[in-house]
């Protein structure tokens, strides 16, 4: 009979051969024989959070702890796990209790610094990476985690040093090439990031984190055909539910049903409609159903009900997805129709229904300035929301231009008392879906809106709209240029340097005060 040393070490190989049922296996044997076995209990909590059984991962690190609390090892994996789960606090909590007992534990230093980063607390972050590299120079994964924190910061050549130095002592580092190519398209140099995404993608073939920012960088480098078919990744990092039908891959359906369906934000199914007209021609189906959110189902109903069958998605209206006999997300449509660039618009392909905008007229009233709607804050669950939205009250130089009144066009809309205060008129009450947002806008002379769906929605109704833009805004918005070929009637107010909406706002400001609306801008839109 094997001895309990001999036993975990067994065990041991299991787990670090990725067989965690078996090292669990004999680890609960262990423990029978001695409840409190403190190794059986690490590995066993260490397996069962491998295997999802994260009460008993966490019920047998609290034993471990209880029998031998001066081992830092146990606090150590019992704070890996909380930060698995999300529990910051407590993870930050658990790291400093493993270097309250050794002060020189490397790891904890460093994961430590990965919890207060997740947590929001970037310097603390970098002096733990810091601390870790005094520790130990040569820790490549270290010096990759502080190029994150640098990159946060938008310190970007400092970022740059990092990656740097991960990849001389670590050359095989996937993830270190993909952020160091992150950094070179922060730093508006998409060439070299192109390298450094097909560099991680060599070493890890289905990185597809690196094959969608490889999209993005092309995107920007106008390398269309190549760009699209690496977007394709991102249907790997936010999966689709599942859909009882082949995908389409642009081949003729005569007779046949087809499903487009709307992904993402709402700004990106806006963006990407404009490619949907081209599918009856290529396709040629019996019937072609685009599935949409609930929001914008009475706008695209309006505006493309004729060609299309307009569904609310599925699972928000509770009605059941209908039948098809294939299918494709609306953001696969430029790899299958293989457009080499931006699709122009020669027309609006979204307007505002009659009926809605009697309504919204009447509630404006007759004015004799400029009506201008604003938007300064997009989705804040979105990643980088704290970089593209803008403080209102950055906004209020806007005011101060004769002959114009400010509408809110933000929903929510919240307590901005800065602008209220200034004048800013709020019937955002009535924007209960994206067609009352349509009505709504087709009655104002001009839209200024930091990059949301709301500047997108404008955009695709041939509406003027000036995006107020971040230094490294997404990628559909370019690097340097004050025009889009993606909206014709859109005028891009950039920050020169990150952060500095100071400019981008008096930029916007001077080019209000010499504003002149189109005669029958307030009549349906034209582009000619």
């Amino acid at each position: 009979m094997a001895t309990i040393s001999e036993a975990l070490a067994i065990a041991l190989r299991h787990f670090h051969s990725g067989q965690f049922q078996p090292a669990s296996e004999i680890c609960t044997k262990i423990l029978r024989a001695d409840p409190n076995q403190v190794d059986a209990l690490h590995l066993l909590g260490k397996a069962a959070y491998r295997l999802g059984k994260r009460d008993l991962a966490l019920s047998c690190l609290g034993r471990a702890i209880q029998s031998e609390q001066n081992a830092p090892e146990l606090h150590l994996t019992l704070a890996n796990i909380h930060l698995a789960l999300s529990r910051t606090d407590e993870a930050i909590a658990g790291y400093r209790r493993a270097l309250a007992l050794d002060p020189a534990f490397v790891a904890a230093h460093n994961n430590l610094g990965n919890a207060l980063k997740a947590q929001g607390n970037l310097d603390e972050a970098a002096a733990a990476y810091r601390r870790t590299l005094e520790l130990q120079p040569d820790l490549a994964e270290a010096h990759n985690n502080l190029g994150n924190i640098c990159r946060e910061q938008r310190k970007l050549d400092e970022a740059v040093a990092c990656y740097r130095r991960a990849l001389e002592l670590k050359p095989d580092f996937a993830d270190a090439w993909n952020n160091l190519g992150n950094a070179f398209k922060d730093r508006e140099t998409p060439a070299p990031a192109v390298d450094c995404f097909r560099r991680a993608l060599e070493l890890r073939p289905g990185f597809s984190v690196a094959r969608n920012n490889l999209a993005t960088a092309l995107f920007s480098l106008g390398r269309y055909r190549e760009a699209w078919s690496a977007f394709e990744s991102r249907l790997a990092l936010a999966p689709p539910r599942p859909i009882p039908a082949p995908r389409w891959n642009g081949e003729p359906l005569p007779g046949q049903t087809l499903l487009l369906h709307c992904e993402q934000g709402f700004g990106d199914s806006l963006q990407f409609l404009r490619y949907a007209a081209l599918v009856p021609e290529r396709a040629g189906p019996r019937r072609i159903i685009l599935e949409c959110p609930p929001k914008l189902a009475r706008l695209l109903i309006f505006s493309v009900g004729a060609e299309f069958e307009i569904v609310p998605r599925a699972g928000e209206s509770g009605q059941a997805l209908p039948a098809c006999d294939r299918h494709l997300p609306l953001l696969s449509l430029p790899h299958v129709l293989q457009i080499d660039e931006p699709l122009p618009m020669s027309r609006p392909y979204l307007r505002a229904d009659p009926a809605l905008r009697a309504a919204w007229r009447d509630r404006l009233a007759p004015t004799a300035g400029l009506r201008i709607g604003l938007v300064w804050q997009g989705n804040p669950a979105q990643s980088r929301d704290r970089f593209r939205s803008i403080p209102p009250e950055k906004l209020l130089p806007l005011f101060n231009i004769k002959g114009t009144l400010f509408y809110s066009v933000q929903h929510p809309a919240g307590s901005q008392p800065s602008l209220a205060a200034a004048g800013l008129i709020d019937l955002t009450e009535h924007l209960h879906d994206f067609a009352e947002t349509a009505a709504f806008l087709a009655e104002l002379d001009l839209i200024i809106s930091v990059d949301t769906a709301v500047a997108h929605l404008a955009g695709a109704m041939g509406r003027p709209v000036w995006p107020l833009l971040w230094r490294q805004a997404d990628w559909r918005w370019g690097f340097a240029a004050d025009e889009t070929p993606w909206y014709p009637t859109a005028r891009l107010f950039r920050q020169p340097t990150v952060g500095d909406w100071d400019a981008v706002v008096a930029r916007a400001a001077d080019g209000l005060s010499r504003f002149q609306p189109a005669d029958d801008l307030r009549r349906e839109p034209h582009l000619g």
